[in-house]
C-alpha cells in the first residue's frame, strides 16, 4: 500500500470519480432542499400518527416530519400522502414523469451519491495499491465508527482531486 502520494500518483480514474461524487452530492442536496419542504407542506394536510412508536409505549403524536411517515399504520392515508406528493412533484416538473410513483427523488439522488462514493473509494484504493480495492468500502465500514471513517475517506479523496 502506498502511504505517500504525489500529484503524479493521482489517477484519471480517481479524478473522474472525485468529480462525479462532488456532482452527485450537489444534486442530492439540491433535490433534498427542493423536495423536502414540499413533502412537509403536503404532510400538514394528512393526519398521520406515530402508531409504531405508540406500540412501544411512546405517546401518540401527529407526524410532522416526512421522514417519519413510516411510523403510521394507516396504510390508506400513507398511500394517499405518497400519491399526492408524486402528483405535486410531477405537476411542478420536479419529479420526472417517467419516474415510478413509488420512487422518491430524494432517495434516488442519495442512492446515486452512495454509488459515486463507492466508485471514489474503490478508485482511491486502487490508486493507493490497497489489496482488494473493491472490498475497501466494507473494510472502512467494519471498523469502529465505520460510517464516520468512510465519510472522512470520501471527503479526503474528493479534496485530493479538487486540490490538484
Amino acid at each position: 500500500m502506498k502511504d505517500h502520494l504525489t500529484k503524479q500518483d493521482v489517477t484519471p480514474e480517481v479524478i473522474e470519480a472525485g468529480y462525479a461524487y462532488i456532482a452527485a452530492k450537489a444534486v442530492a442536496q439540491t433535490v433534498t432542499d427542493t423536495v423536502g419542504p414540499i413533502q412537509a407542506e403536503i404532510l400538514q394536510t394528512f393526519e398521520l400518527y406515530n402508531d409504531l412508536e405508540v406500540e412501544h409505549g411512546l405517546p401518540r403524536q401527529r407526524i410532522t416530519d416526512p421522514d417519519h411517515v413510516y411510523l403510521s399504520n394507516d396504510e390508506d392515508k400513507v398511500m394517499a400522502y405518497y400519491a399526492e406528493v408524486d402528483r405535486v412533484l410531477k405537476s411542478r416538473g420536479i419529479k420526472p414523469q417517467n419516474m415510478d410513483a413509488d420512487h422518491c427523488p430524494i432517495l434516488v439522488a442519495e442512492d446515486e451519491q452512495r454509488q459515486a462514493e463507492y466508485a471514489l473509494i474503490t478508485a482511491a484504493a486502487r490508486m493507493m495499491e490497497i489489496e482488494e480495492p473493491e472490498e475497501f468500502n466494507n473494510k472502512l465500514l467494519c471498523q469502529r465508527q465505520g460510517l464516520e471513517k468512510r465519510q472522512r475517506f470520501v471527503e479526503l479523496a474528493a479534496a485530493l482531486v479538487v486540490n490538484l
